[in-house]
């Protein structure tokens, strides 16, 4: 018997010691009484104390009934115990305020989560460092019970943990309020899980710092899902990395409170998801994650995201929320400022990137422009490039010519609202035209068996020491080709006629010159053989150029020319002049009568003489008042 006895006590004696190792579940717990006070059980005792490493300094207890209870075993603080993870203060029923300081005259103070059940509390002092992460979850956790506020005016720093899913850094949970009042050196990512975290000074969050508002975390043991986070700046200015949203339900707020005042500014936060995550598999109500913001007094308060208008995107522009005014709708200016849209709110451009447009490329930009003012009427800057044009929908397009090629253009467009009186805005951007080299063939006109000349140009926006190109003669009209310049910067200028319909001409420049700009090249003369009268086409092909530094070109163009020839019979040429004018030029031999009539159906046989004249020399142009949407017209 007495052997089962001692058995038994045994097993008993093992049992408690497991219970109480159990107990521990690695937290401390602050008691703020010295061993030898005598505790007070009137709920006006404030445990208020000093936080440090002293031996002598037993304000902590292993158990959670110090304040329920007097502590039987009162404990000094464990700064590097294994396994104790989580600092919590007044676990009980206190209702007073007190105050914690951090003493480091004893060692630097080190943990690795804080957690306010009761306060209001203060933690003041010397700096405080998380060191590793919470055994639990990985993180650097910070809490506050419901309606508790835990005000935080010491240094916070940390050591970044490695083994994070989610990076290191602070994530506060819990529904209550934790205050930052200092000037923190902490890294990571700061998470608001639940509850509030508000600053009580400027810049209390360092500022490579990102921030993310999520609606609770995935431990079991807390349960705090579907917890509605809030970051207060107070009306401080803060700046911090970028700004996402996340967390399981996207119907739960996320609210920045602005304070009324101050500045807040976040880095480019276009890349951030902003929209629900799965946690557990325990994903409720999944989509885009609204962001509420309260106390935004435009003009006072300032919300920015990165330095231009690309800090967001439209459609999380689409999911913010002023609260106070929540049908207006957010809108980003050209600094990445967040402002509202209102009725006495000038049209709002969503401002356009650079723009590279080659010869021979159309450029088209379709403007977005926010008003509550409709209609919008737009119009371009007096100083845009030629041939530039604004539809009355804002459609912006534009088709360069070689003659700006190699140019950089600030292009602004205005739009006017219909508000009484009415409010305008511009945009501009650049556009930058890629460089170009354009050979052109000029026009003449002969009568058959008689000589003739065309000149030739070349328009470049980049230095050059050599063009070549072919020109395609039709066969039966011209003949006998050669070439003269009077350029001062070509060494030689040379025609190979060997091929009748297809000349090749070459000009090479004199060392250290460059031909550049509008340049005349020289003239081509040519013998016009008997026959009848024709429009000749000078065609160009083959173009090739060379720089004095062997880089690249850019587009080579050819403008075709145009002989036209005159035999016995007369031509009619049509082109459209400037402003839309149209015109007909008459083509004859001089001193011969001729009469041009107009008719605007081919099935009518009812032509009418519009022009009866005389011709003292080869052409003639006439221009035309017709308003008919076609028109025919014949010469005899």
């Amino acid at each position: 018997m007495k052997g089962m006895t001692n058995t038994r006590t045994l097993t008993l004696l093992v049992a408690f010691v497991l219970s109480a190792t159990a107990a521990q579940a690695g937290f401390i717990y602050w008691n703020g009484e010295p061993a030898n006070s005598t505790y007070n059980t009137n709920s006006s005792w404030q445990p208020s104390g000093t936080w440090n490493n002293d031996t002598n300094n037993k304000n902590w207890s292993q158990n959670d009934d110090e304040v329920a209870a007097p502590d039987s075993a009162p404990a000094t603080y464990p700064n590097a115990q294994a396994g104790l993870s989580t600092t919590v203060f007044a676990n009980g029923i206190i209702t007073n305020a007190y105050t914690v300081r951090v003493d480091d005259s004893f060692g630097q103070i080190t943990t690795v989560a804080l957690r306010c059940d009761v306060g209001p509390l203060t933690l003041t002092g010397e700096p405080l460092e998380f060191e590793g992460v919470d055994q639990a979850s990985g993180l650097n956790l910070i809490s506050a019970s419901n309606g508790q506020v835990f005000t935080i005016d010491c240094v916070l720093s940390n050591t970044p943990a490695t083994s994070t899913a989610d990076g290191s850094g602070f994530h506060k949970y819990q529904m209550g309020t934790v205050i930052l009042g200092a000037t923190n050196a902490f890294a990571g990512f700061v998470e608001i899980e639940g509850g509030v975290l508000q600053l009580a000074c400027d810049q209390s969050i360092p500022d490579t710092n990102g921030l993310v508002l999520a609606n609770g975390d995935d431990r079991s043991d807390n349960g705090y899902v579907d917890t509605p986070a809030t970051f207060n700046t107070g009306g401080h200015n803060q700046t911090l990395g970028p700004l996402d949203l996340q967390g399981p339900d996207m119907t739960v707020p996320r609210t920045i409170d602005l304070g009324g005042s101050g500045t807040l500014s976040f880095a480019d936060s276009s890349a951030m998801a902003w929209s629900t995550t799965s946690l557990d598999n325990n994903t409720n109500n999944p989509g885009p994650i609204p962001l509420f913001l309260t106390n935004y007094v435009q003009g006072t308060t300032l919300l920015r995201f990165g330095t231009n208008f690309d800090g967001l995107t439209p459609a999380q522009l689409g999911q913010i929320v002023f609260q106070e005014a929540p049908l207006l709708t957010a809108i980003i200016d050209t600094n990445g400022y967040v402002v509202e849209l209102t009725s006495t709110t000038p049209p709002r451009f969503t401002p356009v990137r650079s723009q590279f447009v080659a010869i021979g490329q159309l450029l088209v930009i379709s403007n977005r422009v926010q008003s509550l003012n409709l209609p919008l009427h737009f119009s371009l800057d007096p100083s845009a490039p030629a041939n530039a044009y604004i539809g009355s929908d804002g459609v912006f397009s534009w088709f360069p010519d070689c003659t700006q090629g190699g140019t950089t253009n600030s292009i602004t467009i205005w739009a006017i609202d219909s508000a009484n009186p009415p409010l305008s805005n511009s945009m501009t951007f650049t556009a930058v035209v890629g460089d170009c080299t354009e050979v052109s063939i000029g026009t003449t006109v002969v009568q058959v068996g008689t000589a003739g000349s065309v000149p030739f140009s070349l328009y470049s926006s980049v230095p050059l020491t050599n063009v070549s190109f072919e020109m395609d003669v039709p066969a039966d009209y011209l003949a006998n080709w050669s070439l003269s310049t009077t350029n001062s910067a070509l060494a030689s200028a040379t025609a190979d006629t060997n091929n009748l319909v297809q000349i090749l001409f070459d000009f090479q420049t004199q060392s250290n010159q460059v031909l550049k700009g509008l340049t005349q090249l020289g003239s081509a003369s040519f013998d016009s053989l008997q026959g009848v009268s024709a429009f000749v086409p000078l065609f160009i092909n083959s173009i090739t150029a060379s720089r004095a530094d062997d880089s690249a070109i850019g587009t080579l163009y050819g403008q075709p020319g145009q002989v036209v020839v005159l035999g016995v019979a007369p031509l009619l040429g049509a082109a459209v002049g400037p402003n839309s004018t149209q015109l007909v030029t008459l083509y004859g031999n001089p001193g011969t009568n001729f009469q041009i009539q107009c008719v605007t159906n081919l099935l009518s046989t009812n032509w009418q003489t519009v022009w009866d004249v005389t011709l003292t020399n080869l052409a003639q142009t006439f221009s035309t008042n017709s308003s008919a949407s076609s028109i025919f017209f014949r010469v005899h």
